[in-house]
């Protein structure tokens, strides 16, 4: 039970795997007050309370308890922000003030009687992917599948499909993220719970959505070419209407038609990729940060491994144009347009471009650095030279999916 800021901060120390020594070394308050304070025998003042939000990265929380208890307050917010601090202790989820700070404006929204706006949520998440996938982005998808899971676990929220499709939407988007950080198990995991989660909400878009962007992730992740390729007609045999899905499935085809150098099924599938994003609805923009900047990158991938290098270039100014508030595609169109000139001789130019390509980039991405492999594995037989050893670092270690494979 979480009653009151005693609970709250033991709660609080326990999930940063603090000592009440440990924390009283870091926040310069004795252990003795600190365990009076945890067992109630004391009322902390506005300056400990500080000093323990301080340290345990609490964003507030226990400042804002503090002062409840020392001059009543609202009781409404007081037991919302004890009801969050106990679920994300439960949930494991006390990881710092952002996914604290979320759960209470989910559980303030619950208490108000107020439903949370979970298309806006994901799209919300959609883009993140591809604008700032930090580790703030993996927490924040847990977090709000957390308070998904206590939504959907109430009775009344069986029958309610626009939390299933939301669950299966974020579900998918951390398992992208995860696969962006290496973590290409996990990933694969989310993508099968997504894709459960939205045929059990029945929504169509949503089914197709999350078979169509593990395909186009799939190719990355040691998915062969019939698996991919079974997914994405498992994905196009939904429903003929254009969906962010049907964008998607395409995608993959012209991922897996790049990686084996099949230029004309691949431009195929970019200009199905076309057509479908150009008639897509409004409502399917949710789960597609931009379906005509994610076409022309596609396009730009597919031309700088399969096409000319005038043809390649010409894509890839394209892309670059569409991509610039989207800097993780941006930055891969250009280490595989750094790609096609290595691959057309022009070695010392490629190698520069991508790594000052890649230099840019504000965090690790794993799609990035595979990208970086491909270039170095078009570089001459026996090349070598600074140029290639300072890209070297920055490419990811595991054979890339045009080593591996299969049918």
């Amino acid at each position: 039970m979480v009653e009151g800021f005693g609970d709250a901060l033991r709660v609080m120390r326990e999930a940063a795997g603090l000592s009440l020594a440990a924390l009283a070394e870091r926040a310069a308050v004795s252990k003795s007050h600190l365990g009076n304070l945890e067992t109630g025998d004391r009322q902390p003042t506005a300056e400990v309370a500080e000093a323990v939000d301080r340290a345990l990265r609490a964003g507030g929380v226990l400042v804002e308890l503090a002062a409840h208890e020392r001059g009543g307050g609202d009781d409404m917010r007081r037991r919302a922000l004890l009801h969050t601090v106990a679920a994300a202790g439960s949930l494991g989820l006390i990881d710092g003030p952002h996914a604290l700070a979320d759960m209470v404006r989910h559980n303030l929204l619950t208490v108000a009687g107020v439903n949370e706006d979970w298309d806006g949520v994901v799209e919300d998440c959609t883009n993140r992917l591809v604008t700032d996938p930090s580790p703030l982005l993996g927490t924040a998808l847990l977090t709000g599948l957390s308070v998904l899971r206590q939504e959907i676990d109430t009775a009344t929220a069986r029958n309610r499909p626009d939390l299933l499709r939301a669950a299966a939407g974020l579900g998918q988007i951390y398992g992208l993220w995860l696969g962006n950080v290496s973590q290409v198990g996990g990933a694969n995991q989310w993508y099968r719970s997504a894709g459960i989660l939205a045929d059990q909400s029945g929504d169509t878009s949503m089914r197709v959505w999350v078979r169509g962007r593990a395909a186009s992730r799939g190719v990355y992740e040691s998915w062969t070419i019939n698996r991919t390729l079974g997914v994405v007609e498992e994905a196009l045999s939904i429903t003929d209407r254009p969906t962010a899905g049907m964008v998607e499935a395409h995608a993959a085809r012209a991922s897996v038609a790049a990686i084996v150098g099949d230029p004309a099924n691949g431009r195929a599938a970019i200009r199905a990729m076309a057509d479908a994003a150009e008639r897509l609805p409004a409502a399917e923009l949710h789960t597609l940060a931009d379906p005509i900047a994610r076409t022309l990158f596609m396009s730009a991938f597919l031309e700088a491994r399969v096409g000319s290098l005038t043809e390649a270039e010409a894509a890839c100014e394209l892309a670059e144009d569409a991509l610039t508030r989207m800097p993780t595609w941006l930055a891969e169109t250009r280490v595989y347009r750094a790609r096609a000139r290595v691959a057309a001789g022009d070695t010392t130019e490629g190698l520069d471009y991508a790594l000052r390509a890649v230099q840019g980039v504000r965090h690790d991405v794993r799609v990035i650095a595979v990208a970086v492999r491909d270039v170095l594995a078009a570089l001459p037989h026996g090349y070598r030279g600074d140029d290639a050893d300072a890209l070297r670092p920055y490419a990811d270690p595991n054979p890339g999916p045009w080593e591996t494979l299969r049918v």
